[in-house]
Order: structure tokens, then sequence, then C-alpha cells
């Protein structure tokens, strides 16, 4: 999928999967996949998550971080880590501060 179809279809799945969880099925451990940043020496995945992600808004930015804060508090026993914390809390705690994205929009 483009960037661009990322970021349009991207409320429809947030919608979604807090909507209809269950329903659902993989859809927001596809989300998870999507928002997860790529490996430190990934320049290309890098490139690829500015293309996806610098374009948002603060309103869309908040969005993302609303669901992953829902993840965490209603559905966190569905993405352990290895350290007995959520997926989602690691997420969230990236995307808190941004995450790392050049082209900022207001």
């Amino acid at each position: 999928m483009t960037p661009e179809a990322i970021r349009s279809y991207l409320p429809a799945y947030l919608n979604a999967s807090v909507l209809h969880y269950r329903e659902a099925d993989q859809i927001p451990d596809s989300i998870m996949f999507l928002l997860s940043p790529p490996a430190a020496g990934d320049l290309n995945g890098k490139a690829r998550f500015r293309a996806r992600f610098a374009p948002l808004t603060d309103a869309q930015l908040n969005a993302i971080r609303a669901f992953l804060q829902y993840l965490h508090d209603e559905h966190a026993e569905d993405y352990p880590t290895e350290d007995n914390g959520d997926e989602a809390l690691k997420l969230l705690k990236l995307w808190a501060g941004g995450p790392e994205l050049e082209n900022k929009n207001g």
C-alpha cells in the first residue's frame, strides 16, 4: 500500500479496531506492525516510515496515540513483550514524542 493509501485508510482501520476489536481480527495487529519503527540500520525502512507518517497532523497523531492507549488499557494481554510489558505501551511511549518524523504538520 502506498503511504497515501495508508494515511487514507488508517482512520477506518483504527475505528474498526476500537469499535469491533474481536471482529477486526488481524487489523489491530497490522496497525501495530505499521506503527512500529524499522530497525536502526534499516535506512530504506526509515524512509518508508517517514513517508507514511511525517505528513500526519497533530490531530491524526493524537488519534494514533488514543488507539495505542486503548490497546494498552483494554487489550494489553494480546500484545505481550519479552520484558513482561505490552507492545501497545511500548509504541505509545514512542508515539508520545512524535515519533521521530520529519516534516510534521500542524
